[in-house]
């Protein structure tokens, strides 16, 4: 009669250490996994196109804006009596120099702002991916402990010729934690309840 007092003993400590979880919560964790990482893909694809759009703006207001007023405030800095048709390559040449730099200048400042939020993107998405590769490797466990919990359950009830039934001693420990009477009475009632379970 050691045998299944030891086993009842080892599947209560397993039991009161686990709780139950559905084998399905480990397919939610995956099914939340790929829709993060499709969530991750789409958050990237708007970004890109969001900094590729502002790239196309800064062109536009290179073109439109910038070049016309650049070249009004050139053309005011010329000394008088410079003759222009002799020196207008220069001039374009130094004033469109200037222009690129500002555009190139504007673009790299860009460039560095996307690449700074695609990478917070992606070490957001790693921790996020690591939380729930680690929150579904502890749902594996808490099911196969719970499986355990069943398999051990039945083997008790096998080694005791089906008269320890643990569903029986659950309720019976459950009321006795949960009844609200004396305490000296709850203490004999589980008593009584268990020997009449056992024997």
């Amino acid at each position: 009669m050691k045998s299944p007092i030891y086993i009842l003993v080892l599947t209560f400590i397993f039991y009161f250490c686990s709780a139950t979880i559905p084998p399905q919560s480990v397919t939610l964790t995956d099914a939340i996994s790929k829709e993060g990482k499709r969530m991750h893909q789409l958050n990237l694809a708007l970004l890109n196109k969001m900094f590729k759009d502002k790239r196309e703006s800064i062109d536009t207001f290179i073109k439109n804006d910038y070049t016309e007023t650049y070249l009004d405030e050139f053309r005011s800095k010329i000394p008088k009596g410079t003759n222009l048709d002799a020196e207008l390559s220069g001039i374009l040449k130094a004033a469109m120099k200037e222009i690129n730099s500002q555009r190139d200048m504007m673009q790299s400042a860009l460039e560095n702002q996307r690449i700074k939020l695609l990478t917070k993107l992606e070490t957001d998405y790693k921790a996020y991916e690591e939380a729930t590769v680690n929150l579904r490797r502890l749902l594996e466990s808490a099911v196969k402990l719970d499986e355990e919990n069943k398999r051990l359950y039945s083997q008790v009830s096998e080694l005791s010729g089906n008269r320890i039934d643990l569903n029986k001693i659950e309720n019976s420990i459950d009321e006795f934690i949960f009844d609200a009477g004396d305490v000296s009475q709850r203490i004999l009632k589980l008593n009584e309840s268990i020997d009449s379970i056992i024997n």
